[in-house]
């Protein structure tokens, strides 16, 4: 805002004006003591003004103050010493341009407007903080991997939401989002994932007994859901088999993510669909355990992911993989959403996901490259 002023300030000439205001407030009083003419009285005040603020005075400056504007810009004159006609033209777009180039050096440039500090945050709703603050999570990587004051920051904001609404899902599906991605992007170390995905186990847990209610909008309640899930998926990933399958985390991955599919297929740009796909490509079926488990679905789920999001570097990986493990014939198909995942540019709202997205491709190449040696 200052610095808008300051653009006004210059392009409209205000000092200009204000200066030539008090000039003409004060010379009356110089044409009535003087006795002169109106005109030589606003003159009489600009010499004087001009003396004041001359601290290098001397008879030599002062013929050159007293000289009218025009006699002062000699190299804009003809022969006659009257000014050429595009002079005042040249003179107020020199102006302008001096005006603008400063404007534009003094407004903030697009990446600090983008970026907002998280001092900036405070006076906000603590949701809208945590919003403001989950934009910023990658702003700075170590590695592919995002610093975690960033999502620690964000956490704290969701945390504090929920507690001031402890029946409303839009809190707890972004708290769990951030728990999710402080486990699988940042460098924390083990104990703080560790307990990251332990509050996160517990507020699926209490996600479950809200969902049960029937309160919210379908879009919160897919989403909820679909994070759940993922709640899960990530113990599922960190303990052994025997776990997985006493607990049954494996089936409430699916039976979530089949519920935000009914409610919202859109959630996370088809990451209920791509987490489904991978269930049934890549889960033994075991009766009364996994029986579930369909092989025949997988490519059908990566396809409708990829059909709702074509440009998501998730849903083209999801889409190699089936291809390559349900039908090997289409392995040309399959490395050519590899090799495009693999040499994409990763989108910047998503930087650290991606860019573990564009790792898995670029492995899956190679090893596909020496499974063909």
């Amino acid at each position: 805002m200052e610095a808008l002023l300051v653009c006004l300030d210059l392009l409209l000439l205000v000092r200009p004006g204000i200066y030539l205001s008090a000039d003409s407030l004060y010379s009356p009083a110089s044409t009535i003591d003087k006795q002169i003419s109106p005109w030589q009285g606003l003159e009489s005040r600009r010499r004087a003004v001009l003396r004041t603020n001359s601290r290098t005075h001397t008879p030599a400056n002062e013929r050159v103050m007293n000289q009218t504007i025009e006699h002062r810009i000699p190299l804009e004159h003809g022969r006659s010493g009257r000014p050429r006609p595009g002079m005042h033209l040249n003179l107020l777009a020199t102006l302008f341009i001096l005006a603008l180039s400063i404007c534009i050096a003094s407004l903030p440039s697009a990446a600090a407007e983008e970026k907002l500090p998280p001092t900036k945050t405070a006076a906000m709703p603590p949701l809208v903080a945590g919003d403001a603050l989950w934009i910023q999570r990658a702003n700075t990587l170590s590695g592919n991997l995002a610093a975690p004051a960033a999502i620690e920051a964000v956490i704290e904001r969701y945390e504090a939401a929920r507690r001031n609404e402890p029946s409303a899902l839009e809190p707890h599906w972004k708290l769990l989002r951030a728990l999710h991605y402080s486990v699988d992007f940042t460098d924390r170390d083990n104990d703080a994932k560790q307990a990251s995905v332990n509050q996160a186990i517990a507020l699926a847990h209490e996600s479950t007994q809200i969902l049960e209610s029937g309160k919210g909008s379908d879009r919160d309640r897919a989403r909820l859901y679909f994070w759940s899930g993922i709640a899960w998926g990530t113990k599922a990933g960190r303990v052994g088999l025997l776990t997985i399958v006493r607990e049954g985390l494996a089936t409430r991955m699916h039976d979530f993510a089949e519920s935000a599919v009914e409610l919202d297929p859109s959630v996370d740009q088809g990451g209920a669909l791509r987490l489904l796909s991978r269930l049934h490509a890549t889960l033994p079926r075991v009766p009364f355990v996994s029986g579930w488990v369909d092989r025949t679905k997988a490519l059908g789920l990566a396809e409708r992911a990829l059909a709702l999001d074509p440009d998501h570097p998730g849903n083209k990986l999801v889409m190699a993989l089936a291809l390559l493990e349900l039908k090997p014939n289409r392995e040309r198909e399959a490395r050519a959403f590899l090799e495009g995942v693999a040499s994409g540019a990763a989108r910047a709202e998503y930087l650290a996901e991606d860019l573990a997205i564009k790792q898995q491709a670029a492995s899956r190449i190679d090893k596909l490259n020496r499974e063909t040696k």
